[in-house]
């Protein structure tokens, strides 16, 4: 797991935040599933948005978290943790219940990367769609057949 070491975080503030806390972007992918995950798993959290369109990602204050520039980003009671599936993995053994990665899958560390190219993405079904309302609810719906954006 990729947690950064206390000499790498040179914007200090964060060492001292106390709870969940996410940096993220509504449109990264990464930062959704994560999202995602959160929400499922019931963790209360604190929303921190980057907005990667005006590149608050390369400023400064962001890269003192983390020295790449991505989101999401973990602080987890003055912890940094970075890359998504390893953010999921370190939340799942964190906060064990509800389960929601399979018995005997926790150390995959493809277990929740996505396609490399267009050409793994399947077109027939089941497939799961996430509908997100507001901040904390949801509704999974599972398919045979993809819906239009």
């Amino acid at each position: 797991m990729v947690q950064l070491v206390d000499g790498d975080i040179k914007t200090r503030e964060v060492l001292d935040w106390k709870g969940v806390h996410v940096l993220h972007f509504m449109g990264s992918s990464c930062s959704q599933k994560l999202r995602i995950f959160l929400n499922l798993k019931g963790i209360e959290w604190q929303s921190h948005i980057v907005d990667l369109f005006t590149n608050e990602n390369f400023r400064p204050w962001f890269l003192g978290i983390n020295p790449r520039g991505l989101v999401p980003v973990l602080v987890h009671d003055g912890a940094v943790h970075i890359e998504s599936n390893d953010i999921i993995a370190y939340l799942e053994k964190t906060f064990p219940t509800p389960k929601l990665v399979p018995a005997g899958h926790e150390n995959e560390g493809t277990l929740f990367k996505g396609p490399r190219s267009i050409d793994e993405v399947k077109l027939t079904g089941p497939i799961v769609y996430v509908k997100l309302y507001g901040a904390t609810s949801f509704d999974i719906q599972y398919t045979n057949y993809r819906q239009p954006y």
